[in-house]
């Protein structure tokens, strides 16, 4: 099969579009001939080497490719094209979408049988390629760890971003007043359609003191910070008492200077979050409850570029560019 290979870590560039070996399903593994696949920051971060080290997971793919040649990408969507021994809940032909750890941007790709998501009648299997990430991330966040609730205010920092529009609409699905900052205007009035209910150019406009303006001096009840650095020790400040924030990346900084005495004064309370390491069979089970079950009626990715497989590199160009609003999607033919 063709696939998108590294052989060293690096730029774009390194990615080549070759001949690789199609993969054997597993036990308890389902074989997918791909048609559409996500793409990540955290795809660019693995490629250019840069991936954090992470403890194995029993039952969960470890990502870093830390082993050379090797296959990118993390998530993807297509068709059941054959069962590993003990595999069940799939036939032949099934339309699927879901983390494959590594080795989705291929024709073909492997997945847990219980990690698979059935995409919901109506979706093409770009927008099936955009749910696994996104979707899962923030139901993870929002749910399962800050556990927000109708009348709460949550703030989600990079509101444009694939995970950041998954947030803002799920959030206003659970009842709660999403606020947000982003870089630009634009891209908070296209959060505003989602239901973002104010927005907060960062780059012009201290965010700290808007967000405590937007709850008259109180501070938000739930926050998701998909930047890191200076902005996670920032945020702090904008917890309300009893806050819950949930960090999701390291881009801005992964060591930021933080106020203890925020932490302690508050009774705030802040969780790391793998979403790969929290991934079990019951949580799958909710998750298709809660919130697959939405789609595509009250909830619906966003995705704001296609590319051709080939275009990978541009597709990583693209992404590390920061101008997009949603997620960025790699087609197969």
């Amino acid at each position: 099969m063709r696939a998108i290979v590294i052989d060293q870590y690096g730029e774009p560039e390194v990615m080549r579009w070759g001949e690789v070996p199609t993969p054997e399903p597993a036990p308890g593994e389902i074989l997918v001939r791909v048609q559409a696949a996500g793409v990540n920051q955290a795809d660019l971060t693995a490629r250019a080497g840069r991936y954090p080290e992470r403890l194995p997971v029993p039952g969960i793919y470890f990502y870093p490719l830390r082993t050379l040649p090797a296959v990118v990408g993390i998530e993807a969507a297509g068709v059941v094209a054959a069962l590993g021994p003990g595999a069940r809940g799939w036939q032949v032909g099934d339309r699927v979408c879901g983390f494959t750890g590594s080795g989705a941007y291929a024709e073909y790709a492997t997945m847990l049988d219980w990690v698979a998501l059935p995409i919901p009648e109506g979706m093409s299997f770009v927008e099936g390629a955009a749910i696994p990430v996104a979707f899962l991330t923030a139901w993870l966040a929002l749910c399962e760890l800050m556990n927000v609730r109708r009348g709460e205010t949550l703030l989600v920092h990079a509101v444009g971003a694939g995970v950041g529009q998954a947030m803002v609409q799920l959030g206003v699905l659970l009842g709660a007043r999403v606020i947000g900052t982003e870089a630009v205007d634009e891209k908070l009035e296209r959060a505003a359609a989602l239901g973002l209910a104010a927005g907060c150019n960062a780059r012009q406009q201290d965010f700290v003191a808007w967000a405590l303006e937007q709850t008259g001096g109180r501070g938000v009840d739930a926050l998701v910070d998909t930047l890191g650095g200076p902005v996670f020790a920032a945020s702090l400040r904008a917890l309300a008492l009893n806050g819950r924030l949930v960090p999701l990346s390291t881009s801005l900084g992964g060591t930021p200077e933080i106020e203890l005495g925020q932490i302690i004064g508050k009774h705030l309370k802040v969780f790391g979050m793998s979403a790969a390491a929290m991934l079990s069979p019951d949580r799958i089970a909710r998750f298709r409850r809660e919130v697959l079950s939405a789609l595509p009626t009250l909830l619906r990715p966003v995705v704001d570029r296609v590319f051709p497989i080939e275009q990978a590199a541009a597709a990583h160009r693209y992404l590390a560019g920061a101008t997009h609003f949603g997620k960025v999607v790699l087609a197969l033919p």
